[in-house]
């Protein structure tokens, strides 16, 4: 295990403030319930830049726009709008001539903007990019070709000052870098050879440029215009492969979850490896830090999610018995909620033919101070 290297100035009671923090997230979190008449499982979300509309995709390519226009007071008042991607599909049926199952409804990514709130993009098994206004859940756009339709999306971000200033980048399992670059109706496409295999990326700094750890254990810097390489650096663990990158608001620490069931938490400015965490079992997947920067979430292959604190990383509270492992986690960027998939429901139905019964599939838990 790394040795942590930050020591508070403070005088504290360390096993004393761990356990009233862990007392406060027991005694004020309550757990409330997304619940929709599905076809299929929920797979993948994500919350807007303002914390106010969570998007929720599922395997058979329904999405779940969920808003609170009047805040999380009283979650009765949150209205749900369920669209699906496939009036989208005859359009590249003729130029790209894959075998539409229903299997390639399944929806991988669903990513909002990172600043217009009523902008979001998913990726499905179909290959196609599918822009929508999730405010009114209508289907603003999309896009394909066919060297991204032979590759697998591993990880996707969205930039820009406005929905009409707009770029996406996509990593791809052929080590391949893509830009796409909103020119009127249409993308200006830009792609570079990764020369890494990176499974995760991130917006980082005041360009919004790339970052993303690869599989080898070096964490890599990308200009985000011209998709150039211009910084790496190495994280010091002997156990890399790296599955997932989490950066904290104001981007001082960054936390990498890899297939050896460990977290690192990384200091960057001063480059150097905070603390790592091994309280998983299975590959982490998935990682995110709270808005106010005082938690990081972690999930991937086990049956458990992991909160930590993040002044001494002490594990104060684990949400057990997911019924499989853990989809998806995602804090919201402003107000105190988690967002998480509760219980995965594919092993006794697949497939459900009809919309006639509510799930609990996806849990949001909070409030925590």
């Amino acid at each position: 295990m790394v040795a942590p290297i930050y020591i508070s100035s403070e005088t504290f009671d360390y096993d004393y403030e761990t356990k009233t923090l862990s007392n406060k997230w027991k005694t004020s979190l309550k757990k409330h319930s997304v619940k929709a008449s599905l076809v299929s499982n929920v797979r993948c979300a994500s919350w807007n830049s303002t914390g106010e509309i969570l998007a929720i995709g599922t395997n058979s390519g329904e999405i779940l726009f969920v808003k609170f226009e009047k805040g999380f007071e009283n979650f009765s008042d949150m209205t749900i709008q369920i669209v699906t991607i496939s009036e989208a599909k005859e359009k590249f049926i003729e130029d790209n001539p894959i075998d539409l199952k229903d299997s390639e409804n399944e929806i991988n990514h669903i990513v909002f903007h990172n600043f217009h709130p009523h902008l979001c993009v998913t990726s499905s098994n179909d290959h196609v990019l599918r822009f929508w206004n999730p405010y009114n859940g209508v289907k603003i756009g999309d896009w394909c070709n066919n060297e991204l339709a032979s590759q697998t999306l591993n990880s996707i971000c969205f930039k820009g000052k406005s929905v009409t200033d707009s770029t996406l980048y996509c990593i791809t399992n052929y080590e391949r870098l893509w830009k796409l670059q909103q020119i009127s109706d249409d993308f200006k496409v830009t792609t570079k050879i990764s020369q890494n295999e990176i499974n995760d990326i991130a917006l980082y700094g005041e360009n919004n440029d790339i970052i993303g750890p690869s599989h080898r254990g070096t964490v890599i810097i990308y200009d985000g215009d011209t998709l150039e390489q211009y910084q790496s650096f190495e994280i010091g663990t002997q156990k890399r492969g790296y599955r997932v990158i989490a950066l904290n608001r104001d981007q001082t620490l960054m936390a990498l979850g890899n297939n050896f069931a460990q977290v690192q938490v990384y200091m960057i400015d001063q480059e150097t490896v905070l603390t790592q965490y091994d309280g998983m079992r299975n590959t982490v997947r998935h990682l995110s830090f709270s808005a106010c920067g005082k938690f990081l979430a972690i999930g991937g292959d086990d049956d458990y999610i992991v909160i930590l604190e993040t002044k001494h990383f002490t594990e104060i509270y684990r949400i057990d018995n997911l019924g499989s492992k853990c989809r998806f986690l995602e804090f919201n960027p402003l107000y105190p909620y988690l967002v998480y998939k509760d219980c995965d429901r594919s092993k006794s139905s697949p497939i459900r033919k009809e919309r006639n019964t509510q799930y609990e599939q996806a849990i949001i838990l909070g409030p925590f101070v």
